[in-house]
């Protein structure tokens, strides 16, 4: 049965930011899902999650970044600006598979990957 590894971050002092990291053990392929909550919305940890890990998924079944388009609306950009991490998600998608890893994340996935063996 494949067990899909997934792990959420929250970047930025406002937490406005998240990132859902999935790792498929059977096949070593992996995806990166991000959700970026308006200023004008509720910051809903639960509805950031699921928005950023159906995106992950999204790009891990469609072995794609295509499906879910960069990152461009005015909005999230000012948001990315205002957090300070703008530069990291310059012409990223919000559904990435198989993206450059950040440290952190690299960490998780050596970290599920030893597990592994």
């Amino acid at each position: 049965m494949n067990m899909l590894k997934r792990k959420f971050f929250n970047l930025g002092a406002t937490g406005r930011i998240t990132i859902c990291l999935l790792y498929d053990p059977e096949i070593g392929s992996y995806s990166r899902g991000i959700s970026v909550c308006s200023p004008q919305d509720m910051n809903d940890l639960a509805q950031g999650r699921a928005k950023a890990e159906g995106r992950a998924m999204q790009a891990l079944v469609n072995e794609s970044s295509e499906a879910e388009g960069i990152i461009c609306r005015p909005e999230v950009i000012d948001i990315l600006k205002e957090e300070g991490v703008y530069p990291l998600f310059v012409g990223m998608h919000r559904g990435e598979f198989l993206p450059t890893l950040f440290p952190v994340e690299l960490a998780v996935i050596h970290r599920w990957i030893s597990n592994k063996k």
